[in-house]
């Protein structure tokens, strides 16, 4: 009903219905209001039962910013709650689009980042992510490009000189909820990444070695010491930073460590 009363247009505003039918204009902008309240109300019973898809609907509906906030932190915990879930990451991640393209042509993007720049930089960050688990999920094709999304978010150092900067961060991070649920996954997808281009340089050069092409080899063992001091770094990070990681991540991070070593 809600839906139906408030509906949007293609350009993302609210299409002309019952309320802006209303002859006297303080009555619309009244029931505007009511219906805002409402369903800000029925949006937190949906929120505490679970239902967060209808959670997201019912607080787009409300014209507090407070209310719009909220759809943007909830979208960003879906996404985190989703990575590694293919049909699921990709629902949301659409919707998370959709969501952000709406807020950017009406300003509610911009109203938010002035009120609480936070909110709005996790969930561009968190929406980038879900872009990197799906290239990763693509295939080694998209590898590379996968680990350029993961450099530009700025989540994980991927070198030495940037271990301290994200220690802090990591710090800051412990209260948000998001990135405590995400990061572990985060970091098996890109040392998974980082060991299938070290294996495929060890295949590399034992070809080589046939050709006794020395320079060749030089130039390979030299590529594979830059990632082999990048999974040291991600590593050092994940036990400096004291990350929330499960016992099977931190076990696999070390027989990633040692194997390449």
């Amino acid at each position: 009903q809600f839906e139906l009363i408030r509906s949007r247009n293609n350009d993302f505003s609210y299409k002309d219905g019952y309320i802006s039918s209303l002859p006297h204009v303080n009555i619309m902008n009244d029931l505007s209001t009511e219906i805002g309240i409402y369903a800000k109300k029925t949006a937190e019973i949906a929120r505490s039962r679970g239902q967060y898809d209808v959670a997201i609907t019912l607080f787009d509906l409300s014209n507090f910013i407070d209310c719009k906030k909220y759809v943007l932190y909830s979208l960003t915990e879906l996404m985190a709650r989703t990575l590694t879930q293919p049909r699921d990451r990709e629902n949301i991640q659409n919707t998370a689009a959709y969501y952000n393209d709406m807020y950017q042509q009406t300003n509610v993007i911009q109203t938010i980042e002035e009120d609480d720049e936070s909110i709005v930089g996790e969930f561009e960050q968190m929406f980038q992510i879900s872009k990197f688990f799906s290239l990763y999920s693509e295939g080694e094709e998209y590898y590379q490009h996968s680990l350029s999304i993961i450099k530009q978010a700025d989540i994980l150092p991927l070198k030495s000189e940037d271990l301290e900067k994200h220690i802090e961060l990591a710090s800051q991070r412990r209260l948000k909820q998001h990135m405590n649920i995400a990061i572990g996954d985060i970091i098996i997808a890109t040392l998974n990444i980082i060991f299938f281009i070290y294996n495929r340089l060890e295949e590399k050069k034992a070809n080589f070695y046939q050709s006794k092409n020395n320079e060749t080899l030089q130039s390979i063992r030299e590529e594979q010491l830059g990632w082999k001091d990048i999974v040291n770094t991600i590593v050092t990070f994940a036990g400096m930073a004291q990350l929330q990681l499960p016992s099977d991540i931190h076990a696999r991070m070390s027989e990633m460590q040692y194997v390449i070593r």
